[in-house]
């Protein structure tokens, strides 16, 4: 939508900042982080991150891909 916008406006500027948004988003799910829950930092959409997830198996359903 940042990225139409900018098309239509003829601003350079609002795509240069949704080409960074889109840039970090996809880094961020790279490196297996997601959207944050409101629970902790570490609860994302893909399951927990960080130091909580190594000693919890949070998600963990005994079966191994």
């Amino acid at each position: 939508m940042l990225a139409a916008a900018s098309v239509a406006l003829g601003s350079p500027a609002l795509l240069l900042g949704a080409a960074i948004w889109v840039g970090h988003i996809g880094f961020d799910r790279m490196l297996g982080y997601g959207l944050k829950y409101g629970t902790a930092f570490g609860d994302t959409h893909l399951g927990r991150v960080g130091s909580r997830a190594l000693s919890s198996n949070a998600g963990f359903n005994g079966r191994r891909p």
